[in-house]
């Protein structure tokens, strides 16, 4: 990918602040895991690799939830603005790229927020085509969440892994992929009637994306 960035992080940012930051001008996300930091770049739903198959016995099918994104919180229209010249009190950016999902503006209306995109630690014109292709794809329709309970036997689960779920009778829920995007440890106790399980989130971009045309009937 060759991602790189060049740019001054601002002293009133907290270290929260500037790790969002870099984050979102890199398509990466840093979470804590068993005690250790971790860093992982957000694959493109095209390019996605399964890490996990988790059949119904892996799972607690009863208390699967899923959510779809409101339509009003997708983006299909980017001007993703890099190479900025500090220099400069008025447009202070030198250069732009510009992406569009003509189908999802066709669909749901042309949807943008100029200000996300400003990305002043971007110099590289291959490195803010990608990003701006990356979010384009990943903002252009809405996502959906999954979140339901797996067992401590799934410990190895962490964020930004993509998991396949599989049902018997289900045909919805027959591996689609989902990034997990939480997974929070959750232990039992014999007074609360409570066993020890994962709650997981995990959204699913790929599936929606492929299958735009098809009425949904899940939701």
């Amino acid at each position: 990918m060759g991602y790189s960035i060049d740019g001054i992080i601002e002293a009133n940012l907290s270290v929260r602040e500037a790790i969002k930051k870099i984050c979102w001008q890199t398509r990466s996300r840093v979470f804590w895991n068993a005690g250790k930091a971790k860093m992982k770049v957000k694959e493109s739903y095209l390019n996605l690799t399964v890490d996990k198959t988790l059949s119904p016995a892996d799972y607690q099918q009863k208390s699967l939830k899923i959510k779809r994104q409101s339509v009003q919180d997708i983006i299909n229209k980017i001007e993703l603005f890099y190479k900025i010249d500090r220099t400069v009190d008025e447009s202070p950016f030198s250069a732009s790229v510009k992406k569009a999902s003509n189908a999802s503006i066709s669909r749901h209306g042309e949807r943008e927020s100029r200000d996300k995109f400003k990305f002043d630690l971007v110099r590289s014109a291959q490195m803010a085509d990608s990003l701006a292709d990356f979010y384009i794809q990943q903002r252009a329709y809405p996502s959906s969440f999954y979140e339901f309970n797996t067992w401590l036997q799934q410990l190895d689960i962490e964020k930004e892994d993509v998991v396949e779920l599989t049902s018997a009778g289900f045909n919805k829920l027959r591996k689609i992929p989902l990034i997990v995007r939480a997974a929070n440890r959750r232990f039992g106790s014999g007074k609360n009637k409570i066993i020890n399980h994962i709650r997981i989130v995990a959204e699913n971009i790929r599936y929606i994306l492929l299958q735009q045309s098809i009425s949904d009937i899940l939701f």
